[in-house]
């Protein structure tokens, strides 16, 4: 059976001269999180790029469609070509390819040959999680029988999750948000998202108080007791929405690192007050609520996440 990497294009072309960018290359977002713009990096160009507008269009319908979107949390898409049997089921072992990786979506089943004799199926429950859809990244497909019924090529595309990402928390967060505005489920998209980013605030807060000098002993090391400080002043004291602002603005500037833009900050600020009237409020309806206007509202949110999560790796390091 064929099987190998598929080289998609989660690229996007610059609007001055239409050449690709990788969007997601740390290059490029180390100029962005430093400078706060990006030129394009061709020498017949050098254009000022609008970094956030064009990482909004990875979540376009075309772009989501093709999984393209979830590349930029570092996954990767594999094809493989079986021969489906009519009237069989095919199981279709991925734990060689993927490894302790995980299955996140099956994105397209085309036929090899212009004549077909079955129709596959995915075998699953009738309801069913996610998870157990994909349970061991391994897919049960039934040939079902059409006109001729012979056996029938197959090219499966599929995007998975390397061990690497999925032993990230929040990067498997953002996953998990990105699958959900995909499918218009924007209340866990909120949920998600939000939560992947209070991860990352409260590691930046508590390694910057755990490296503080006048908290740690002789020996240089921090007492259980102050550690036990720190853990409830993060939780009480310091919540996220005061670590988002005004501390981290703060501490970026007296600390001398780039901190995050304006921009979004702000839709973070917007995210954790969705996050707090679903919790708190039970509101809101994020699929029916204002429409269009709204998801276009909550897709410039999930691009701030993304980019936050980006920052803290690049930037802070983790």
């Amino acid at each position: 059976m064929e099987r190998g990497f598929l080289l998609t294009d989660k690229l996007k072309k610059c609007p001055d001269c239409g050449k690709y960018l990788d969007l997601s290359s740390d290059r490029v977002l180390i100029e962005y999180f430093e400078n706060g713009k990006v030129v394009c990096p061709y020498s017949d160009c050098k254009q000022n790029l609008k970094l956030f507008e064009l990482l909004l269009g990875m979540l376009d319908e075309h772009s989501a469609l093709f999984g393209m979107h979830y590349e930029l949390l570092g996954c990767k898409h594999y094809t493989v070509c079986p021969i489906i049997k009519t009237n069989q089921y095919y199981n279709l072992d991925l734990k060689e390819e993927i490894g302790n990786g995980k299955l996140v979506n099956v994105i397209s089943i085309n036929p090899r040959e212009p004549q077909i004799g079955n129709i596959p199926v995915i075998s699953a429950p009738s309801i069913y999680p996610r998870d157990l859809l994909f349970e061991n990244n391994e897919l049960s497909i039934y040939g079902l029988p059409i006109e001729g019924g012979e056996d029938t090529k197959y090219l499966i595309s599929f995007i998975f999750a390397p061990e690497e990402v999925t032993e990230d928390l929040s990067n498997m967060l953002l996953l998990d948000a990105f699958r959900f505005y995909a499918e218009e489920d924007y209340r866990n998209m909120v949920l998600s998202a939000n939560t992947a980013v209070e991860i990352l605030f409260n590691k930046f807060f508590n390694n910057l108080l755990c490296d503080s000098n006048s908290l740690k002993n002789e020996e240089g090391n921090i007492s259980s007791d102050n550690k036990d400080r720190i853990k409830g002043f993060l939780k009480n004291g310091a919540t996220y929405g005061y670590k988002l602002y005004p501390f981290f603005p703060f501490i970026s500037e007296i600390r001398e690192f780039p901190g995050l833009n304006r921009k979004i900050s702000k839709k973070l600020d917007n995210l954790k007050d969705k996050r707090n009237r679903l919790i708190h409020e039970g509101k809101p309806d994020l699929k029916n609520e204002e429409g269009l206007k709204n998801r276009e509202e909550i897709k410039e949110e999930l691009i701030a996440a993304f980019l936050t999560f980006k920052y803290f790796k690049l930037i802070h390091g983790f």
